[in-house]
This record gives structure tokens, C-alpha cells and sequence, in this order.
């Protein structure tokens, strides 16, 4: 990553620091490839971390927006507790982990825990019996509302810890079909 943080487009194997607030050292990781990515930002993975990836924003006015924000979720992780579903765990929240920063100790973005999209399906598939089917997932009702009242668990556990959630949309909530 550019020392300046100006104008950031990551190319694989680079590297950015990683600060948490579980230790007071960073950690320089490599920046492998884009893999994803919308208006504020790119995601790459990040060879030296399986499991999680990072989100780093593209233009300095989005990094100066993201960071108080980012900064706050970091202090303020929700506990929340494990899912298990036929002998496997399943993460509840792709919640940050890190700050991601410049050798300069500059705010480029976050890591969080990547979300495994083969094995989950929207939200937004359960919602209507169409969609069930051509995903294979249960018509029993019961499935409907346990997957509203994990969600509804979540949220409160976010509530609790001072975290409001904007822009809540089904597409961006994964349930595991199991």
C-alpha cells in the first residue's frame, strides 16, 4: 500500500498493518487479490489470514467517513453466541477485526471474517415459497421462524452494545440451510 493513502488500488501482494483492540502491536499482512467490491470499496483476500478478508476504501473522503465508524465497531463487539447446526459451528456476524493501515498508521479499511456464500443462502430465499423451492430449502414454517428469531437475537445483541443497524436488507443476511 502507497505510504501516502492517496488514491488507493491494491495490488496483490502488497501489504497493509492490521491493529486490533486485543493487542497494542500491528501485524503487516500481504493484500492478495480483488475479489469483490462496490462503490466505497474493493475486498481482497489475504493469503496470510485464511479466514478473513479485507476491505480497503478506494478514495481519502470514504476513508475519513469509514474510520470513526470502524473505530467504534471495534470497541463495541457484540457477543453473541454460537450457532450449531448438525455438528458444525456457523459464524453469526461478519463483524471487523482489525483496522487495516499504511505504514504511516493511516486508515485505509477493515478486516472480518469471511462468510462462506457456497454453504448459506440469502435471506431473501426463505421469504417466499418460490424461492424456497428452487433453493431447496424447507417449507416448514418452523425454519421461517427460527431464522427470524436468530435474526431478531442478533440485532438485539447489536442494540445492546450501542450499534443501529441503517440499512438492514434481506440479500444481505445469509442463513445456513441446515
Amino acid at each position: 500500500m502507497g505510504d501516502t493513502g492517496a488514491g488507493l488500488r491494491a495490488s496483490p501482494m502488497q501489504n497493509v498493518y492490521l491493529r486490533n483492540s486485543s493487542s497494542s502491536g500491528r501485524q503487516s499482512v500481504k493484500v492478495g487479490p480483488r475479489f469483490a467490491g462496490g462503490g466505497a470499496g474493493d475486498i481482497h483476500r489475504l493469503p496470510d489470514l485464511p479466514g478473513e478478508i479485507l476491505k480497503l476504501y478506494k478514495t481519502e473522503l470514504d476513508r475519513a467517513l469509514y474510520a470513526p465508524k470502524l473505530e467504534a465497531m471495534l470497541e463495541g463487539t457484540p457477543k453473541l453466541p454460537s450457532s450449531k447446526s448438525t455438528g458444525k459451528t456457523f459464524r453469526q456476524l461478519a463483524w471487523p477485526v482489525s483496522i487495516a493501515e499504511d505504514s504511516k498508521h493511516q486508515f485505509l479499511g477493515f478486516t472480518m471474517p469471511e462468510i462462506d456464500f457456497e454453504g448459506s443462502v440469502s435471506l431473501e430465499r426463505m421469504l417466499q415459497k418460490r424461492m424456497r423451492q428452487v433453493s431447496g430449502l424447507p417449507n416448514f414454517y418452523g425454519h421461517r421462524f427460527l431464522a427470524a428469531y436468530n435474526l431478531a437475537v442478533s440485532v438485539a445483541a447489536l442494540h445492546k452494545n450501542g450499534h443501529y443497524i441503517i440499512d438492514l436488507k434481506p440479500v444481505n443476511c445469509r442463513l445456513h440451510p441446515d
